[in-house]
């Protein structure tokens, strides 16, 4: 159990409940950048890899369409087919070998940072595996040991995110059935802070990021779009200009016309695999389902906030009690929205708990 040593060396004391926190939230911080440094590596490889297949496209009708015009430079065709196969090499050595920066590490990492944030919030409530300890000693060694479960690399995640220790009831079932002579008070300002620092913030992100997956979405469906109808503009014109001017004769202006009209359709259904990598659609409707479902959990636990403060000891017990079991049921909504995009961004099936 960790302490704080005095310089004027009386005897160590334990840490303060905002140690303990300030410790939860220095082990967040650490995971949250490890988190958001796989996932930008994930999302430029996943770019990139998209292109492939539509440069390679490119390079062959590229090469395709001033052959006939490279007969004093034969190097040239060459060089395109070889640079083709080199691209499709790429895209091909990707797909089998599963190469690039893996979703699943960045889906772990993501994991564990969310279960960090959210348990500084349990100390705060004392629910879960803080439900009886109510001396800072034992606080402190739970937290020490959570932490470890956590942060240990070789556990499954979702282990650390789920409402229950190993081989355990459930906190909603440990809290309905442990006496209240044994649950830990919760301090004046818990469910107040809990309600700023927890609920509401997490009501904002996920109303705040369904906008913007939802535009993210428009914004590649409206690309992919604009790139379709231009590929058909185009060969419109090509058609024409065929028409108009006699099929053998090829002008530097037919050669491009026909280059863009080949090359512009693989570009949209880049537009639209983009589309599919980012899931943009499906979060922007998990997250605004998930802000209403817990817009409606937070007005509830604001409403025991309205409660009169001069109570008796049972009536504040009530309460607090109350505001636990709410609490437990927000958390289970956040945790359920985890386990879901878990599952769904991992390339592999997680294990079922």
């Amino acid at each position: 159990m960790a302490v704080i040593n005095r310089p004027d060396g009386a005897e160590p004391q334990p840490p303060s409940m905002a140690d303990l926190r300030a410790r939860i939230r220095a082990w967040r911080d650490e995971w949250d950048g490890r988190a958001k440094g796989r996932r930008r590596g994930f999302i430029e490889f996943g770019k990139w890899t998209a292109i492939l297949v539509p440069i390679a496209v490119l390079l062959l009708t590229v090469q395709i369409v001033v052959c006939p015009y490279c007969s004093k430079l034969p190097a040239i065709p060459i060089f395109l087919i070889v640079l083709e196969i080199v691209v499709l090499a790429v895209a091909l050595l990707i797909l089998l070998r599963d190469l690039g920066p893996h979703s699943r590490r960045w889906a772990a990492d993501r994991l564990r940072t969310e279960a960090l944030r959210r348990e500084e919030f349990l100390l705060l409530m004392r629910v879960g595996p803080y439900l009886t300890e109510s001396d800072l000693p034992g606080l402190a060694a739970t937290v020490d040991l959570r932490l470890a479960h956590i942060t240990k690399e070789k556990t499954d995640p979702v282990t650390a995110i789920q409402l229950q220790e190993a081989d355990q009831s459930r906190w909603c079932v440990a809290l309905e059935d442990t006496p209240a002579d044994r649950i830990a008070p919760l301090d004046s300002t818990a469910i107040p802070d809990y309600l700023q620092g927890r609920a509401h913030h997490q009501s904002d992100w996920y109303a705040n990021n369904s906008r913007i997956e939802a535009a993210k979405d428009r914004k590649y469906d409206r690309f992919a779009r604009f790139v379709l109808i231009g590929a058909l503009l185009v060969a419109l014109l090509h058609l024409i200009a065929l028409i108009a001017t006699g099929a053998k004769e090829h002008s530097i202006g037919q050669l491009i016309l026909g280059i863009v009209a080949v090359g512009l359709p693989p570009v949209g259904g880049a537009a639209v695999a983009l589309q599919s990598f980012f899931q943009a659609r499906r979060l922007s409707r998990s997250y605004e389902y998930h802000a209403q479902a817990l817009t409606a959990l937070v007005s509830a636990l604001n409403r025991l906030l309205e409660v009169q403060p001069e109570l008796s000891t049972q009536e504040r017990q009530r309460i607090q009690h109350n505001a636990r079991r709410l609490v437990l049921q927000i958390e289970e909504l956040l945790a359920y929205e985890l386990i879901q995009w878990y599952s769904v961004v991992r390339p592999d099936r997680p294990p079922i708990q």
